[in-house]
């Protein structure tokens, strides 16, 4: 005899509880100004993430200007 009951009911953590649909359009126009948000406030953590690894060359096709500080 099995001290395990089967589940009826699925609960949060089950992956079979969660329903993801993508309902948004294949291109989603940003503006300007969620532009300028983004690279206020993440900008370091992409330099980081989007910067050659110590000893690799870089690959970026186009030069970036520098920042200006806000």
């Amino acid at each position: 005899m099995s001290s395990k009951c089967p589940r009826s009911k699925l609960r949060p953590i089950d992956l079979e509880f969660w329903t993801v649909l993508n309902e948004l359009p294949d291109r989603i126009p940003v503006g300007k100004d969620e532009l300028d948000a983004i690279d206020r406030y993440f900008s370091d953590v992409l330099d980081l993430v989007f910067s050659p690894k110590p000893g690799e060359e870089s690959t970026a096709p186009v030069q970036f200007r520098k920042r200006q500080q806000r």
